[in-house]
């Protein structure tokens, strides 16, 4: 089983929130491009609903009002520039579940 996906409509949903290696080839796409994503959203949420913004292929998103720093430090990382130093959604769980504390168990939810 791949961990890729395919764009068989041959158009680009929300191209603004593309990561740069699908914006390169718009048909295939990773978990990393997922966590790229996944970063985007969060930003999303911890502005409020505020829109994303673009210069080029890199993200140029201020830290939010109600971000923490630990919080904005991981959609940085989620936006590197790299797909492989954006990590993966276990490690991503591992690292909210330490800043949540006692409150969630890595182990609860999905694999």
């Amino acid at each position: 089983m791949t961990n890729n996906w395919v764009n068989t409509s041959q158009t680009l949903a929300m191209p603004k929130i593309l990561p740069p290696e699908a914006r390169a080839d718009p048909v295939n796409f990773t978990s990393q491009s997922d966590v790229w994503t996944f970063g985007v959203l969060l930003w999303e949420i911890f502005t409020l609903g505020c829109v994303v913004d673009f210069e080029g292929c890199v993200l140029n998103l201020p830290e939010p009002a109600f971000a923490t720093s630990a919080i904005y430090s991981i959609m940085v990382t989620c936006w590197s520039e790299k797909p492989k130093d954006r990590g993966s959604f276990r490690a991503l769980k591992k690292v909210f579940s330490g800043i949540l504390g006692e409150s969630i168990n890595p182990n609860d939810g999905c694999t």
